[in-house]
C-alpha cells in the first residue's frame, strides 16, 4: 500500500476511535476498549501517526494510568514535531492549520496529565507553550 493510502487508512481509524470516545462523557469501559483498538490498528498501519498516540494517551488518561498516558503524549509530541519539521512558535498559525493540531493536542493532554500528577510547574509550562503558539486560545 502506498504511503499516502496507508496514512489515510490510519487517520480514518483514528477518527473512528475519537468518534467512539466522543459518544459519552465519561466514556464507558467498553467505549475505551473499542477506541483503544482503533488507535492500535492505526499504529499498525502507520507507526508515525501522532494522533494515534494522542488517542492512546487519552485512553490511558481516562483510565487513570497517567505514566502511560504521559509516555504516549510525549511520543505524539515528538512524532508531530518531526512531521512539522519545527515547533517554532512563529512557524505556523498553530490552531488555524490542520497540520499543527496533533502537536497542540499532545501538548494539551500532556498538560492535563502533568496537572493530575501534581506536577503543576510542568503543566503550567505546557499550557504557556500552547499560548505562545496560539495566543488567542481559540
Amino acid at each position: 500500500m502506498a504511503q499516502s493510502k496507508r496514512r489515510e487508512k490510519a487517520q480514518e481509524l483514528v477518527y473512528n476511535g475519537c468518534e467512539v470516545l466522543d459518544r459519552s462523557e465519561p466514556p464507558s469501559a467498553r467505549d475505551l476498549a473499542v477506541a483503544e483498538e482503533s488507535f492500535k490498528r492505526a499504529l499498525a498501519v502507520e507507526p508515525e501517526l501522532a494522533d494515534a498516540y494522542n488517542g492512546l494517551g487519552s485512553i490511558h488518561y481516562e483510565r487513570g494510568r497517567y505514566a502511560e498516558a504521559e509516555q504516549m503524549c510525549r511520543t505524539a509530541l515528538e512524532k508531530a514535531r518531526v512531521e512539522l519539521g519545527t515547533d517554532d512558535p512563529d512557524a505556523f498559525a498553530w490552531w488555524g492549520e490542520l497540520s499543527t493540531r496533533p502537536y497542540m493536542r499532545a501538548r494539551h493532554t500532556l498538560g492535563l496529565i502533568l496537572w493530575r500528577q501534581g506536577e503543576y510547574r510542568e503543566a503550567i509550562g505546557e499550557f504557556r507553550e500552547m499560548l505562545r503558539r496560539n495566543p488567542r486560545d481559540n
